[in-house]
């Protein structure tokens, strides 16, 4: 529209004129006004979209964007299975828990115990890949699912997160450390079922994990149709 305007200018003989600067500055005002609202717009857009899918304290994936993620995943699943003699892809669901949190919240005050959520999440995203993908689950509980990976490797996986987790230096605010372990409960995302029922049986085992003496995994396997 500037050069459209520069150009009739031209032709009229009031380029540069008070009357056509002041056609160009007022032309000007407005693309600015324009480009600032759609800015606007666009970076509250954003803004929503992310306090909708992600957990505020540690950045991860929440609770509902899992789910639908979960879906658009066995989707994938199930069109991979038609066009692969191999069938679909594996996927595998890790649930985590902290162990004995609250008493780190009741030791140390929730303070602490927030910076000790985000470090987790940090080892957790440091520990997998770009195209798996990591949520908050709620309170102390986390969940990875892992792309391409069958029950046998998220195992592995889980096995080394344990680890990671549990020689991570966690501190307190006087730089006290502070011993932190996570129980981890493994399952196989079949491609036909509810997302809540995979992540129903990663619950179960990880309070099998808990139950059998924390800081530990174990795995509940699904046979997928």
């Amino acid at each position: 529209m500037l050069g459209l305007l520069a150009f009739s200018q031209q032709m009229d003989a009031t380029w540069l004129t008070g009357r056509g600067v002041e056609s160009l500055w007022l032309l000007s005002s407005l693309l600015m006004v324009s480009l600032a609202a759609n800015h606007f717009q666009l970076s509250l857009l954003l803004r929503l979209y992310r306090q909708a899918t992600h957990d505020p304290l540690t950045g991860l994936f929440n609770r509902g964007a899992l789910e639908v993620h979960l879906t658009k995943i066995q989707a994938w699943q199930r069109e991979t299975q038609g066009q692969a003699e191999a069938g679909a892809v594996p996927c595998s669901l890790l649930m985590f828990d902290l162990d004995n949190f609250k008493l780190i919240n009741d030791t140390h005050g929730h303070s602490v115990g927030d910076t000790v959520l985000c470090r987790f999440a940090e080892v957790l995203i440091g520990q997998t890949r770009k195209h798996d993908c990591t949520a908050r689950y709620g309170g102390e509980e986390f969940v990875v699912l892992l792309v391409g990976s069958g029950t046998a490797r998220a195992v592995e996986v889980a096995e080394r997160i344990r680890v990671a987790v549990e020689n991570h230096a966690f501190y307190s605010r006087d730089s006290q450390r502070i011993p932190v372990t996570s129980s981890i409960g493994v399952t196989r995302l079949c491609e036909d079922e509810p997302p809540q029922e995979a992540l129903k049986r990663a619950d179960e085992a990880l309070y099998r994990a808990k139950h059998a003496g924390r800081n530990r995994v174990e795995l509940i396997d699904a046979p997928c149709a």
